[in-house]
């Protein structure tokens, strides 16, 4: 019998949990038993018994310029983002573009660029928008929910072969000036394994 947790490693990297192939086609192994244990089972501690979580983060924002940072939520490197939305008014009276990426984290709330378009490139808001997807509006595909925010940035900016067990902000960047007042959100439903 395959079980649910055959499919994850302890690791925590998902894709390689399943290195024997005895275990996909259990016939070539002598039991499957044998051959679920030459894996070693287990879940990792973000899929088994993680919480799916929510965070929403709102601000007001006043004439924004190009390159300004807003730090909207922070995350470890082993959370795992499954969606990420941004709503806005519209309000702004001039072309309002901004990326959302990532920054690692410190207390002083001013941590190293990391990757500026992770997750969304040159998203406009000079409409008003209601839960615009923006996961999938950079560098990641649909392949990358869910995955631990390490890999992610393994997709992108880094190469990373292990968690580095760090906290990182997820960052709306003004890619373009903009005249006016108007409010933002962002939304993550994410999963996280304590």
């Amino acid at each position: 019998m395959v079980k649910y947790s055959d499919h994850y490693s302890t690791d925590g990297n998902d894709r390689t949990a399943i290195a024997d192939p005895a275990v996909l086609v259990p016939h070539m192994a002598t039991t499957l038993e044998d051959a679920t244990a030459a894996t070693g089972p287990g879940v990792s501690r973000g899929i088994g018994h993680g919480r799916l979580r929510y965070k929403r983060s709102f601000i007001s924002v006043n004439n924004p310029d190009s390159n300004d940072v807003l730090r909207m939520m922070t995350f470890h490197s082993s959370d795992r983002i499954s969606a990420l939305w941004i709503s806005s008014d519209g309000v702004p009276t001039t072309a309002t573009n901004v990326d959302v990426g990532i920054y690692t984290h410190n207390a002083a709330h001013d941590g190293a660029l990391v990757d500026v378009d992770l997750y969304h490139s040159t998203l406009s808001l000079e409409d008003a928008n209601d839960r615009l997807e923006c996961f999938t509006g950079g560098v990641l595909t649909g392949l990358n929910r869910g995955q631990p925010i390490w890999e992610t940035l393994s997709t992108g900016a880094l190469s990373l072969t292990t968690d580095p067990d760090l906290l990182y902000d997820v960052v709306i960047t003004f890619t373009t000036d903009s005249a006016g007042e108007g409010d933002l959100i962002l939304e993550a439903y994410y999963s996280s394994g304590d």
